[in-house]
């Protein structure tokens, strides 16, 4: 299987301009059998998820969010595009009632929501749930998942704020 990969990947490079940038990073200098060694290092190494969670755990507070209102969570099939983006204000809802919040311990910095944190726990007020949302909706790769009704009028909601946006929306799932 790694010969597959290997192969793969040296045929989509050898057709792109990739294939320049890596001769000029020294790359060519590889043999096959180190470039499948290098392959199936980046492929498992726990570097990037080590840098990750150092970096969440340096500059982020972490409270648990739990929904005192009638609208409900839902959540993308990409929940963590925002950490790679850097938001200052995260959502990672766990179910429709309940949530990670992650906010950046840096002060002053804009957050989507005004809820303020009592301990560890957040009371995630109506308002603050549509925010999310909002964020789950717009990170979405293809699917939602959550309450059909709370998805349908986010899908509304989400069309009337960017009304000029022409990508294909999210197909919705909802649960039972």
């Amino acid at each position: 299987m790694a010969e597959d990969i290997n192969e793969g990947v040296r045929g989509f490079i050898s057709k792109t301009a990739l294939l320049d940038n890596i001769k000029e990073k020294g790359y060519k200098h590889f043999s096959k059998e180190q470039a499948k060694m290098e392959q199936l290092s980046m492929m498992t190494s726990t570097k990037e998820l080590v840098q990750t969670f150092s970096m969440l755990y340096y500059n982020y507070n972490w409270f648990f969010g739990t929904v005192y209102g009638r609208e409900k969570l839902i959540v993308s099939d990409n929940p963590a595009k925002w950490i790679v983006l850097g938001l200052n204000d995260i959502c990672f809802p766990i179910s429709e009632r309940n949530a990670l919040i992650l906010k950046v311990k840096k002060e002053n910095s804009q957050m989507f929501t005004d809820d303020v944190p009592v301990g560890n726990i957040i009371n995630l007020s109506d308002k603050s749930v549509v925010s999310y949302n909002m964020l789950q909706y717009g990170g979405a790769n293809r699917y939602l998942f959550g309450d059909e009704k709370t998805l349908i009028r986010l899908r509304e909601l989400y069309s009337k704020v960017y009304p000029d946006k022409k990508w294909t929306l999210p197909k919705m799932l909802h649960s039972i």
